[in-house]
């Protein structure tokens, strides 16, 4: 059972941050909310000033989650709400849960508010006062006071004691164990340490209860502990894969066979052998590396510096129609790069690391003739200067969008038609990100030049939307790696890797082979129903005849490689299988099957409407660890 404990109110938060005891860890964490009013978000919430607030909007519990990118010692919440403002919007009873990933969420606290106004400090310690490590914490609020429904929560602050050290500072361990524990990603990682480490008597308290597709029983200690990976062969299979890396002659083979169940923390330089950036045998490594900086460096000043000068406005006549004009290709550039800003600014809207600012500005990598937010300001010109020029020169603008038809025409989306809303979190969506220097851009900036170069560079093919969700995981992977030689050059090596991938997935993005049975999606979601029909006829029936058919939802879940459909370190853990599988992306329909098999239950009993929701916004509480491992047992028996 949870231990219940009241608040301590009116408490001075900043008094153990003066004296250098504690510190406030909010700016290392990456949050998301459950929901939130226009306005009132994650800004509001992280603001110094506590006349903002977050406002929940939805049913409850409410949740904030704080998610970090490496296990982090916390000893305290702090909390700001204002009963005599806020009345019925003050929280009365919330639980503070604790975990590796959304999946394994165990209880820790339930803790009671008794109309407060100022800071409540919660405590934070495992039941036997040991200190608590944890990669995410979530906060969920259960009731108001005087029943309300929303809830306000005005500050937080959450503290880390300066005398502790987080696991991945304690290298190398003494013990066999605690270096085991501190490979594990993902999985059933925070109660294989409870059962290793802490006390016999320990209950844990499952939070979700529908992990088992098949039925929504509570899992025993022993079950739980049968289903997660030893850690004597987490922790071998993580020597042996450093070891491979750091071999003379990568054996890609075995890495793949060692990548294929999900893998541990640094997987920075092992997915740039997945996607074959980096060359296998070590003396060749440094050449290449070398050049395709130097190379991508010649492309930022190429497309990005030059086109963006203030005297680089095409020479040609702006009446020009010849399809090769100079202007017709400014104003296609522009159009494109609107378009990839917007896909940007989007990308992850519940998940607020690519609104932070990046470590290496565009200033700090190319120098100063590529000034932070060039692009984006020539973005904001452009548009306005088109909507000139659209108003004023019509023939200019029917040339441009009565031009050859393309598959890759920014226009063309890569959902269905069938509209549904993502939870909005850190930036409203209308708003653009206020750096808070001349010298910082946020990490969708980053993303941006990556992309534009990618189109300046691949004319015939062009951009697609839906090419940001692929990139924004292979760059976050990179823009975190724990060693900073890797991590400065993240985007050039982005650039590549993405570079690698589009060019084994490019036919997901041709519009002439989605009917095809044989190739393309067309070819991809045919497959799907097949092992649909194999696997479990019964539902295939039920989805045949409320009409539910894979390009109701298949279609973004091929082409994304379920980018969209999971938490991002979920998206990590799918993408590891994916990379690492023989035969690449052959597996792909196998874990769209089991995504359905694995809502079979809800699907039976929905109709068409509600089918619907269900497949375009896929519950988040089924774990991907399970999905895969019915995938693959699918995937041995594929001869259909």
């Amino acid at each position: 059972m949870p231990f219940k404990l009241k608040a301590i109110s009116n408490f001075d938060v900043t008094k153990d941050e003066r004296d250098g005891k504690v510190r406030d860890v909010c700016d290392h964490a990456v949050w998301s909310l459950s929901s939130c009013k226009p306005g009132h978000g994650i800004d509001q919430l992280l603001s110094e000033s506590t006349d903002t607030f977050w406002q929940s909007d939805g049913p409850q519990p409410h949740c904030v989650n704080i998610q970090f990118p490496r296990k982090m010692v916390l000893s305290k919440l702090c909390l700001y709400t204002d009963y005599k403002v806020d009345e019925s919007y003050t929280p009365s009873r919330l639980a503070i849960r604790v975990g590796n990933t959304i999946h394994d969420l165990i209880e820790l606290l339930e803790v009671e508010l008794q109309e407060p106004t100022g800071w409540s400090v919660i405590p934070l310690n495992w039941p036997d006062g040991s200190p608590l490590r944890t990669f995410l914490l979530q906060i969920a609020i259960s009731a108001n006071h005087q029943n309300g429904r929303d809830t306000h929560l005005r500050a937080i602050r959450l503290h880390s004691p300066v005398e502790c050290r987080g696991l991945n500072t304690l290298a190398p361990f003494v013990s066999r164990e605690g270096r085991a524990f501190m490979t594990i990603r993902q999985g059933w990682g925070l109660v294989l340490y409870l059962l290793l480490f802490g006390p016999s008597s320990y209950k844990i308290k499952r939070i979700k209860k529908d992990l088992k597709f098949e039925n929504s029983r509570k899992c025993s200690l022993k079950s739980l502990l049968s289903s997660t990976l030893d850690a004597d062969l987490l922790f071998h299979r993580h020597e042996q894969m450093l070891n491979i890396i750091n071999g003379e002659n990568v054996n890609i083979e075995e890495l793949k066979r060692l990548s294929i169940d999900g893998c541990p923390d640094s997987n920075g330089i092992r997915s740039k052998f997945l996607l074959n950036y980096l060359p296998y045998n070590v003396d060749k490594r440094q050449e290449r590396i070398t050049f395709n900086r130097r190379q991508y460096e010649g492309y930022i000043k190429e497309f990005v510096f030059e086109s963006c000068m203030a005297d680089a406005m095409p020479a040609d006549h702006p009446l020009n129609l010849e399809p090769d004009g100079n202007w017709i290709a400014f104003f296609r550039d522009n159009e494109i790069l609107l378009q990839i800003n917007k896909d940007c600014q989007r990308l992850c809207p519940d998940f607020d690391f690519f609104r932070r600012p990046t470590e290496y500005s565009s200033l700090s990598l190319f120098g100063k003739e590529v000034p932070v937010g060039v692009l984006r300001r020539r973005g904001e010109t452009s548009a306005l200067q088109s909507r000139s020029l659209n108003k004023n020169l019509a023939g200019v603008t029917n040339m441009i969008h009565l031009s050859t038809y393309s598959p890759f025409q920014p226009n063309h989306r890569l959902s269905s038609g069938l509209v549904t809303q993502s939870q909005i979190s850190k930036m409203n969506r209308n708003s653009d990100w206020n750096s808070t220097s001349p010298h910082e851009e946020p990490h969708w900036e980053v993303i941006e030049r990556i992309l534009y170069v990618y189109y300046k560079t691949h004319v015939s093919q062009g951009y697609v939307q839906g090419m940001n969700e692929i990139i924004a995981p292979i760059y976050y992977v990179f823009a975190t790696d724990p060693d900073e030689s890797w991590r400065k050059y993240a985007e050039m090596d982005t650039f590549y890797c993405f570079n690698n991938l589009m060019t084994e997935i490019h036919p997901n993005f041709l519009r002439k082979l989605d009917g095809s049975h044989e190739a393309g999606l067309g070819g991809q979601m045919k497959i799907l129903s097949d092992l649909l029909s194999k696997f479990d006829s019964n539902l295939s029936k039920h989805l045949k005849k409320i009409e539910l058919v894979p390009e109701h939802f298949a279609f973004r879940w091929l082409s994304l490689l379920l980018a969209r459909e999971f938490m991002l370190p979920d998206v990590l853990l799918l993408w590891d299988t994916l990379f690492s599988d023989p035969h690449r992306f052959n597996l792909l329909p196998y874990v769209c099957c089991s995504m359905l098999i694995g809502i079979r239950d809800q699907l039976l009993k929905a109709d068409f409407p509600t089918a619907v929701q269900l497949v375009q916004n896929y519950p988040s509480n089924v774990d991907v660890m399970r999905i895969l491992l019915k995938a693959r047992a699918f995937y041995t028996d594929r001869q259909i």
